[in-house]
């Protein structure tokens, strides 16, 4: 019997809210201003702050442009393998 997995856009949308708030921590922690960042990481202020609002469709090379100017991996967002990216969780038989 297959599975089949639904894109749930809210889930992604709750995905792309913590990736933002992270984002924003690290920042600051840096002492990282957004103008600053948005420089290092050579991608546009807004789509910094459309990265940290969690209001955005993002390319992955800009959120890795992002994480690199943060000295950041992306597994840092791996790390809970429950946690899901946008798609329903499979369901157990």
């Amino acid at each position: 019997m297959s599975t089949s997995r639904r894109f749930n856009p809210e889930v992604a949308r709750i995905a792309r809210e913590k990736i933002g708030q992270s984002v924003v921590i690290m920042r600051n922690e840096r002492g990282y201003s957004q103008d600053e960042l948005s420089k290092i990481a050579q991608v546009s202020k807004v789509c910094l702050i459309d990265v940290e609002k969690g209001r955005t469709d993002y390319q992955i090379d800009t959120l890795l442009a992002i994480l690199g100017a943060l000295q950041c991996h992306i597994d840092i967002f791996l790390r809970d393998p429950s946690a899901s990216a946008g798609f329903d969780p499979p369901a157990t038989s």
